[in-house]
């Protein structure tokens, strides 16, 4: 097996992504819009040796420096600015749309660091929302191509994509971070002890020289599934080096370029975690995921009610991974292949003990 190799680094993927934007606006976008995103590009170009202002993503009270993050608001909020003086004298109703995505983005409470960091829904409709007004501005019939109203319409498009792109990025480089406990899925809670989950590792009782047995028992349930090691290693290592930046391999979809990121499953799995992500939660959905999740027996009854009651996918993740069930509410993926995956491993560590012969 060959030596598997990190993403990219955050910045180097930030500078690609600006990049693909910088050529994306060369014809239509506004000069406003080309300045911000060369002063972001910049921003993100490593400096030369000896350089005092480096790279900083956030600023939340701990950097001195101005932060990517904070550069990219207010970039987006001149370039907005700029557009909604223009539009109002054009087109009153478009300009309530743009007002809608500038205020978003001047006060929307999306911009922390921690919402950066993990998937965040207000964030999601945040985006669908500033899509949406590109597409009701290009319909005006004053937004003629080469107008200025095509121009702002064209940077709100480019800025719905920049905005879902950073996300992408932070979040994925978020994920590769983590560490999995190695008894389990879950992510683990670092201690003085031992780096296991929070169900594994090993506390120490107060005024007492012994210790709880979480730490116990999750070795012992692994023990009991040494047949399935090789999965649970598999998952642990693809999930720490890869998080969500991954592409899947199967008959179902074949891929003749391996790239980076390539994980290799059967064709089932495949094409209910592609139906999940394309589509709506729509009875059919429902259907094919009961029909793979049936065959874990251990914990299917707790799923059932979940599959047939959902609204959402979402809503589907946000059970599994309560208390409950999986318990693992901190997990910071949003990937339906990581999901499934782990209510797998769920299934086998729940295995009931081999009653002894008599």
């Amino acid at each position: 097996m060959s030596k598997q190799r990190r993403p990219k680094p955050l910045r180097e993927r930030l500078l690609a992504l600006l990049e693909s934007k910088i050529r994306e606006a060369e014809s239509t976008s506004s000069q406003s819009l080309k300045k911000s995103l060369r002063t972001l590009f910049e921003y993100c170009t490593p400096k030369e040796e000896g350089s005092t202002k480096p790279f900083t993503l956030f600023n939340d009270l701990r950097y001195s420096n101005q932060s990517f993050i904070s550069l990219l608001r207010h970039e987006l909020i001149t370039v907005l600015t700029e557009s909604l003086q223009d539009t109002q004298e054009i087109e009153e109703s478009a300009a309530i749309h743009i007002s809608v995505v500038l205020f978003g983005i001047e006060e929307g409470p999306y911009w922390s660091e921690s919402k950066f960091r993990k998937t965040d829904k207000h964030y999601v409709l945040f985006i669908n929302g500033v899509r949406d007004s590109y597409s009701w501005i290009t319909s005006y019939n004053s937004c003629s191509a080469g107008s200025r109203l095509s121009q702002i319409s064209d940077d709100i498009y480019i800025i719905s994509e920049l905005l879902g792109g950073v996300k992408a990025i932070i979040e994925t480089s978020e994920m590769n971070g983590v560490k999995i406990c190695k008894y389990c899925y879950r992510i683990t809670y670092k201690s003085k002890l031992n780096d296991c989950c929070k169900n594994h590792k090993t506390i120490e009782r107060p005024n007492k020289p012994q210790y709880t047995t979480n730490y116990i028992r999750g070795k012992r349930a692994y023990n009991r599934i040494k047949e399935h090691h090789k999965k649970l290693t598999r998952y642990q290592i693809l999930r720490e080096y890869y998080g969500d930046n991954i592409q899947l391999q199967s008959s179902f979809h074949p891929v003749n370029d391996l790239k980076e990121g390539c994980i290799i499953t059967n064709a089932e799995l495949h094409e209910l975690v592609d139906e999940i992500q394309r589509c709506d939660w729509s009875p059919s959905i429902k259907k094919n995921l009961r029909k793979y999740l049936v065959k874990f027996t251990n914990i299917f009854p707790q799923l059932e009610p979940h599959i047939i009651g959902s609204d959402s996918y979402e809503e589907f993740r946000k059970a599994c991974l309560s208390p409950s069930i999986l318990d693992h509410e901190e997990d910071p993926s949003n990937h339906p292949f990581w999901l499934l995956e782990s209510i797998q491993l769920a299934d086998v560590l729940m295995k009931p003990k081999k009653k002894n012969k008599k």
